[in-house]
């Protein structure tokens, strides 16, 4: 739908609590696939 672009980064500063996601300014940790289309939902 275009609502969001997926992007590869090297490093978000944050690996001791990862996996994670960074959204606009935001950034997500301890992330599972089970959590992401209830995260992604916050941001409609």
């Amino acid at each position: 739908d275009g609502r969001f672009t997926l992007l590869p980064t090297c490093c978000l500063g944050n690996c001791d609590k990862g996996p994670n996601m960074m959204i606009d300014e935001d950034t997500h940790s301890h992330l599972t696939p089970e959590a992401i289309p209830e995260l992604l939902e916050r941001y409609k």
